[in-house]
Order: structure tokens, then C-alpha cells, then sequence
């Protein structure tokens, strides 16, 4: 008999270090080298932005805020509705 974490994948624990798993897509995200997020989704793969943009692989879309979340913050410029610039 298996358990609820064996047949819903939601449910399953992340294997990487600093992976996350998409709470509706049930995609996983984890940090790769030079800052991408790796993102791994039905057996197809993608490498992405901080900022959700594809890089390479097979999975074109991800969650820009998942992105962000798994890579560790903004790395890009400053925006004024964050931080009050005018």
C-alpha cells in the first residue's frame, strides 16, 4: 500500500538543497550555477532568470516569483515602487 506522499507528488519532500516545490504546478525549483533556477516539471527541464526569463532546456515558462523566492532575491535594479525612489 502506498503512502499519500508516494502518489501525490505535492506531498513529496524536496531531494536538492534549497529546492522548492510549486504548490498548484507541483513544478520543482532549485538554484543552479550562476544564479539560474533550475526548474523541473513532467519530466522536462528549463533553466531560468532570477526574474523568470528562460535561459535553455526544454521548459519554456516558470513562476517569475518562484524564481526570485529560489534564487535568493532581487538582483536586478532598484524599483521605485519597493523602495520609495521618485
Amino acid at each position: 500500500m502506498s503512502s499519500a506522499a508516494e502518489s501525490d507528488p505535492r506531498l513529496r519532500v524536496p531531494t536538492e538543497p534549497g529546492t522548492e516545490i510549486h504548490p498548484y504546478t507541483t513544478a520543482h525549483y532549485s538554484p543552479a550555477e550562476g544564479g539560474l533556477v533550475r526548474v523541473v516539471h513532467r519530466n522536462r527541464e528549463g533553466l531560468f532568470t532570477w526574474d523568470g526569463k528562460w535561459v535553455s532546456g526544454e521548459l519554456l515558462h516558470a513562476d517569475l516569483h518562484m524564481c526570485l523566492w529560489v534564487s535568493g532575491g532581487v538582483k536586478g535594479p532598484r524599483s521605485h515602487r519597493l523602495h520609495g525612489d521618485n
